[in-house]
Order: structure tokens, then C-alpha cells, then sequence
């Protein structure tokens, strides 16, 4: 693992799931994707296609590349230039 790697995880898990990341982590991401018939899922397959990406990217990918542009603090860079 390089350290970019090991940087873009510690960004994601501290915005997402605070410092004590563990396997429950993705028992709640499972959780979350499949509450209500999966509308976080297709909310995240969404914005997919909005961004023009293949449906070889996962709906995890487009939540891990959210969560990372928030936790560095680069989201509001982007959406103001939108």
C-alpha cells in the first residue's frame, strides 16, 4: 500500500467512520446501502451516470470518491466551479 493509498483511507475512514474504524464499518455501509428497497445505492448509481463514468465503477467507488472529496475538504472547491 502506498502511503497516497494509506492517506486517501485515513481521510475517508475519519469522515466517514471516525478513527475507531473496524469491520462494523461495513456492516452499517451494507446496512446503509440496502435500507429502503436501496435507495442509497441508486442515489449513488446516479450520480454515476450524472458524471458520465462506465458502470464498471461501483456504487462504493462513487461513495469513496464523495467521502474522500469531503473529508480533504475539496468538495466545496469543486462544486464552486459548478
Amino acid at each position: 500500500m502506498s502511503d497516497e493509498t494509506g492517506e486517501a483511507n485515513s481521510v475517508i475512514g475519519d469522515a466517514v467512520y471516525g478513527r475507531s474504524a473496524t469491520v462494523a464499518q461495513w456492516q452499517r455501509m451494507h446496512a446503509a446501502l440496502t435500507a429502503d428497497g436501496g435507495r442509497l445505492q441508486e442515489h449513488l448509481l446516479s450520480l454515476r451516470q450524472d458524471g458520465g463514468l462506465p458502470e464498471k465503477v461501483s456504487a462504493l467507488r462513487v461513495f469513496d470518491v464523495i467521502a474522500w472529496l469531503d473529508g480533504s475538504g475539496k468538495a466545496q472547491k469543486i462544486l464552486a466551479r459548478h
